[in-house]
């Protein structure tokens, strides 16, 4: 089979912001089994508090990588995922930090 990789994101609203960016990054990595190396590290994004963890682990049966990142913004939330085989996650992982950093946010979020 030919080795796939994946980056996807996503934004959620206050009830999913209550929780902490180390809590929120958890939930990006559920389906995944045989987890090991996992870090979990606290990052910031445009000023914005967040999370970031890798990890390795099995999908659907294959061995892969897996970079997630939860950026908290008052109410928000966004998340990012890369998921890639093991081999080559290290060589996307530059487009996977350009992925993150091109977040546009406004100067500021009312509720």
């Amino acid at each position: 089979t030919t080795p796939f990789a994946t980056m996807a994101t996503s934004a959620f609203g206050e009830r999913v912001a209550r929780r902490s960016p180390e809590t929120l990054v958890r939930y990006l990595v559920f389906g995944l089994t045989q987890r090991s190396d996992v870090r979990t590290e606290p990052v910031t994004v445009r000023g914005r508090p967040g999370a970031r963890t890798t990890l390795r682990g099995q999908l659907a049966g294959a061995d892969v990588a897996v970079g997630a990142v939860s950026v908290k913004d008052g109410p928000c939330v966004y998340d990012f995922l890369y998921v890639a085989p093991v081999e080559s996650f290290e060589a996307g992982r530059a487009d996977f930090q350009a992925f993150v950093e091109s977040l546009a946010l406004p100067e500021t979020v009312t509720r």
